[in-house]
């Protein structure tokens, strides 16, 4: 079993930066999306002012998008959370 290390607030630097290559993935998203190749699609951001928006649209086969979102759920928290 993993042992989570407990940190305490503060400690974790906060970054008001947009991440490596959010401009770029969406671009890329954006372009399969006009080509009309994307049938399911599932947004997550947090905004300046911590404001959560999301937003998802399904053409068809929900779980593969269900399925996909809990490997990149399972990724964060290793990457992420678990790493501290």
């Amino acid at each position: 079993m993993t042992k989570l290390k407990i940190v305490k607030e503060g400690d974790t630097p906060v970054s008001k930066s947009s991440g490596e290559n959010v401009i770029a993935y969406l671009e890329e998203i954006l372009a399969i999306a006009k080509e009309g190749r994307i049938s399911n699609v599932a947004v997550v951001a947090i905004v300046d002012d911590d404001e959560i928006m999301d937003c998802w649209a399904n053409g068809y086969k929900p779980y593969a998008i269900a399925g996909g979102m809990e490997g990149l759920k399972t990724e964060l928290i290793l990457q992420h959370i678990e790493r501290r």
